[in-house]
């Protein structure tokens, strides 16, 4: 799950568009819940939570 868990983010970013240093919860989730699905099998995992948050460095937002 990891591996496929990182080639969806070299296909698309899970960062939020306004702040980089959050996760856009819901696409991660997304993305969680669809991998589970296609390599655990169906209904499997019900459900997928972020709990928490913290970035290991911090980066400058886009201007704007």
């Amino acid at each position: 799950m990891r591996d496929a868990l990182i080639r969806q983010g070299h296909q698309r970013s899970f960062g939020e568009a306004r702040n980089w240093n959050r996760i856009d919860e819901r696409a991660l989730a997304a993305a969680v819940q669809q991998i589970a699905n296609t390599q655990l099998g169906r209904g499997n995992v019900l459900r997928v939570e972020i709990v928490r948050q913290t970035p290991r460095m911090r980066v400058r937002n886009p201007v704007g």
